[in-house]
């Protein structure tokens, strides 16, 4: 983890960089790819809300130092002779 940190500093310097240059482009963009920007992008909110709903009690317990809570399923019981529907 240590080494990834150690290369997010620079890799995002270089970027931001590279989009300040001024450089001549002779791109076309037609009115669908806005459309299709927009598109992704709610996507991407949508998809970081769903992930956070899912894993919130995860992340609090997280920030809490605590376990996560136990899943609610029920413990699984032995089946008697009384339930079961093929015994004569």
């Amino acid at each position: 983890m240590k080494c990834v940190m150690r290369w997010i500093g620079p890799a995002i310097a270089l970027a931001a960089f590279g989009l300040v240059l001024p450089r001549r482009s002779l791109a076309y963009l037609d009115p669908g790819t806005g459309s299709y920007m927009l598109q992704m992008l709610l996507a991407l909110l949508v998809g970081g809300a769903f992930a956070l709903k899912i894993f919130w009690k995860r992340i609090v317990a997280f920030f809490k130092r605590q376990p996560p809570a136990a899943s609610t399923a029920e413990p699984e019981r032995e089946q008697t002779k009384d339930d079961d529907p093929h015994s004569a």
